[in-house]
């Protein structure tokens, strides 16, 4: 049985995917969606710390030595905050941590709710980038943007530099449904690199028509006369200066 939140299902599928094999879990309500999800998934171990502060610092000793991405989950509120040692420590050690709080849906924040504080950005000056899942997630389009954000964030984590990253996840009652359901498959986007370096680069425009670019690139020519040529060519570009492409 899993939970039945399809992008919290995903979420852990595409963290298995991009090779995360530890997530370190503190007990909580909100986070209950998350907890059940990364223990049904196959090939992730979940370690139970309950103390956050604590918990900070295993997911920091398993990544030091793993060299690999550790996720962190905690529920919502001052929970968020007692990972800022074990952040500070990676952000300038550069080590992967890919934290996953809880919160409450955006309605109910400043509102006096217990557990309820601006989680965003909450770690802004000590880490690589935050971002913040959608509170619906109804269609298949929803989904896609909530798989793609999770992408970016574990490729962030690694590229260009080692260190941690954050995602805020507004969850909404009822946390406790199951579903007897498997993600079978998720569309995994990873960030493109060149093996080789640029060599050289020459351009020209014939007196065709239509007009012609002819490039040089790796001693190799490359001729454009139509955007379904030019695709693999704004590819190679966007690698270059570091953008994840989905073209």
């Amino acid at each position: 049985m899993n939970t039945d939140k399809k992008h919290i299902q995903h979420l852990a599928a595409i963290c298995k995917a991009k090779g995360v094999s530890h997530a370190i879990v503190s007990p909580g309500s909100r986070c209950a969606p998350l907890i059940i999800a990364f223990n049904q998934m196959d090939g992730i171990e979940c370690i139970s710390v309950i103390d956050e502060r604590s918990a900070g610092f295993v997911a920091l000793g398993i990544a030091q030595q793993s060299k690999k991405v550790v996720a962190l989950i905690c529920t919502s509120g001052s929970a968020t905050l007692n990972y800022a040692p074990a952040l500070a420590e990676a952000f300038y050690q550069k080590v992967p941590l890919l934290v996953l709080s809880a919160d409450r849906p955006n309605e109910w924040i400043d509102q006096g709710e217990n557990q309820s504080i601006n989680q965003f950005e909450v770690y802004k000056n000590y880490i690589k980038k935050s971002y913040q899942l959608p509170v619906h997630v109804e269609t298949e389009k929803d989904l896609w943007y909530c798989n793609r954000i999770v992408a970016e964030a574990l490729n962030t984590c690694l590229y260009p530099d080692f260190g941690p990253v954050h995602i805020n996840i507004p969850l909404r009652e009822p946390l406790y449904n199951l579903e007897e359901t498997t993600v079978k498959q998720t569309k995994i986007i990873d960030r493109i690199t060149m093996i080789n370096s640029i060599k050289n680069i020459t351009a020209s425009q014939t007196s065709t028509v239509p007009p012609v670019l002819r490039f040089t690139v790796l001693g190799s020519p490359l001729e454009i006369t139509s955007a379904s040529t030019l695709t693999p060519l704004l590819v190679f570009f966007a690698s270059e200066i570091g953008i994840d492409s989905d073209m």
